[in-house]
């Protein structure tokens, strides 16, 4: 934002100067700024799940899933940790898979493994590993962000439906099994 490009620039400045005391005051509000920034793309989030399940506008959208968020924060942390670390894993397994799928392909398809003398084919694999590395961390990290927004979208299509029911018991829509996890965690 204009707001932290602009900070930067003080930020600068007050290195130029050695002033301590306007480096630290501007690294707090560079740590705001990202803090606002996260909050913002949080309730974003939300709201297009919302726009999705609801058809509402933008504005009431955002508030009923914060609303939603707000009034079950036990469920949305214990969904949102297992998540983080189901993300981090599918990230690790996605890289892992696309590095080893190239080593069998380098390896044993034939018209690629005629082409490459014996010490060229080890650096053609070295190379990958190092340099291929971020590309495949960030392919999957795109990968498991549509998974992150599913399951947001799954936890709050749960919770309006139990919330629909009122008072009528479980959620009526949702499978047995995720209802029963769902009330042991109350």
């Amino acid at each position: 934002s204009i707001f932290a490009v602009y900070c930067l620039v003080i930020q600068e400045q007050a290195e130029a100067q050695n002033n301590k005391c306007l480096e630290y005051v501007l690294k707090c509000i560079q740590c705001c700024l990202a803090c606002v920034e996260c909050i913002v793309k949080f309730i974003n989030t939300q709201a297009y799940i919302q726009i999705a399940l609801k058809g509402r506008n933008f504005c009431y959208a955002a508030k009923d899933g914060f609303e939603l968020v707000w009034s079950n924060p036990l469920r949305y942390a214990i969904v949102g940790g297992i998540g983080t670390v189901i993300m981090f894993l599918g990230k690790m397994m996605i890289a892992s898979l696309t590095a080893f799928l190239f080593y069998l392909f380098v390896t044993y398809v034939s018209s690629v493994n005629k082409n490459y003398a014996e010490p060229l084919w080890a650096v053609v694999v070295k190379f990958d590993y190092l340099v291929g590395l971020p590309y495949r961390l960030a392919i999957a990290t795109l990968f498991m962000s549509v998974y992150g927004v599913a399951m947001d979208a799954l936890l709050q299509c749960f919770i309006v439906d139990e919330m629909n029911q009122k008072g009528k018991g479980k959620a009526k829509w949702a499978p047995a099994d995720l209802a029963d996890l769902m009330d042991n965690e109350e």
